[in-house]
């Protein structure tokens, strides 16, 4: 059984050019002569991929920070990045709710950002705050991944290299290669490769969202279909590029298309991310981060044993949450008589392994 989205009847007009521009004052994403909705979806992409890049062109300064032993200095930095972000996605959270009030048909959507705003079952904190907080320890593993690595430079002594080397030699095909690069080697390439694939599939997910908006008619903007390919590129946006805030709205608004019509597909899931975060990054920086962890436990300072036990509690948390939300979407696959289509195979490959 396959879901093919269709397009669903087509509803009013919205509302006039004269109504719209009243309200288009308000919405400081976009600049004072733009006021289309295809203007203000291309900025809100320009900026959330502005914003995951400053967020990975930190990790070469947290790498050379930490090898260096400023790791307060790094803790800062780190700290600073969240807060910055955090900010930054609390103001994008408004701009969006600012530009859903201006479509009389998208009354769902608004209610569902503006329900972002309530307060949570914790007191003082509102619904977005849990969402922000909920996500910090994804968003903060690959920092944590960049001061583990540079971190581990200062943790391997001789000793701990002899015994690196011994718990490898003699296994097949990568016997002779992992010992020649060493444990802060290893882990510095695998911070290489995690953060290229990363950077590559924001610029990928930005490329194929700036296609779909490209061709979609503003006239056409109330149809689920149209939405959903806006909504569901916007969400692996904003998760590749550790935007959980964004990430959470965008998801919500998907959720709200599935519901308004039987023809879209209906699962919400998190394969790019998963793709890059978990199988590229956290199951074999987590490997190596163990290994790191066991050999310097009884000679490394607290300092470099909190940073590296920090960095794995972030590893693993980021796994085991993906592992959860990954099985349930397997589940709805197999419900759905898709589990074992040729197009899931990447993902079942990566499940297993992780």
């Amino acid at each position: 059984m396959s879901f093919v989205c269709t397009d669903t009847s087509r509803e009013e007009v919205e509302e006039s050019d004269e109504s719209d521009s009243d309200e288009e004052e308000g919405c400081l994403l976009l600049p004072e002569d733009v006021s289309s909705d295809l203007e203000f979806l291309l900025a809100l992409i320009r900026q959330c991929t502005f914003v995951s890049l400053v967020q990975f062109a930190n990790m070469p300064l947290l790498y050379l920070l930490a090898q260096l032993g400023y790791t307060h200095c790094a803790y800062l930095v780190v700290v600073l990045g969240m807060l910055g972000s955090g900010a930054y996605q609390f103001w994008l959270r408004d701009q969006i709710l600012i530009w859903l009030q201006k479509h009389k048909y998208w009354q769902m959507h608004v209610a569902s950002v503006q329900q972002l705003l309530q307060p949570s079952c914790i007191p003082c904190l509102s619904v977005s705050s849990m969402a922000f907080l909920r996500g910090i320890y994804e968003a903060i593993d690959p920092p944590m991944d960049a001061l583990t690595a540079g971190n581990s430079q200062q943790m391997y002594s001789a000793k701990v290299e002899e015994a690196f080397e011994a718990s490898w030699r003699g296994a097949p095909v990568v016997g002779q290669i992992i010992p020649s690069l060493g444990l802060p080697g290893v882990l510095t390439l695998i911070l290489c490769v995690a953060s290229f694939c990363q950077v590559y599939k924001l610029w990928s997910e930005s490329r194929r969202l700036r296609l779909r908006i490209d061709t979609w008619d503003p006239s056409d903007g109330h149809e689920p279909k149209r939405r959903w390919q806006i909504w569901i590129r916007m969400s692996h946006l904003t998760d590749v590029g550790g935007l959980m805030l964004l990430h959470h709205l965008f998801k919500e608004l998907v959720l709200i298309e599935v519901e308004s019509s039987p023809d879209i597909w209906p699962i919400a899931d998190r394969n790019a991310s998963f793709e890059v975060k978990i199988f590229a990054e956290s199951v074999p920086s987590l490997w190596f981060q163990i290994s790191l962890f066991c050999l310097t436990f009884s000679d490394a300072s607290f300092n470099n044993w909190l940073l590296t036990l920090i960095s794995i509690c972030t590893g693993t948390m980021t796994i085991l949450h993906f592992l959860y939300l990954q099985t349930r979407v397997m589940l709805q696959l197999h419900r759905i008589g898709e589990l074992w289509q040729i197009k899931e195979t990447a993902l079942i490959i990566a499940y297993v392994v992780s």
